[in-house]
């Protein structure tokens, strides 16, 4: 969940508010058992891969139902 009162800032001031992402508790504890070992760069690639399997599988899903 984003922060709902982010620090107010003035024009050119810093770089610009962005919203966190939170994941469960659950879900960490996965990623980190998953990239054990891996170089921050492996990880960087490996959370890539599996966040845009998971869009595809996801769009994939959506398409299906949709011709239901």
């Amino acid at each position: 969940m984003a922060n709902p009162n982010p620090t107010p800032r003035k024009p050119g001031e810093g770089e610009p508010w962005r919203p966190s992402i939170y994941l469960p508790r659950e879900v960490g504890e996965a990623i980190r058992a998953a990239t054990e070992g891996m170089s921050t760069q492996e990880r960087s690639r490996a959370l890539g891969r599996w966040l845009m399997l998971g869009w595809e599988t996801e769009r994939q899903f959506e398409q299906v139902m949709k011709k239901q």
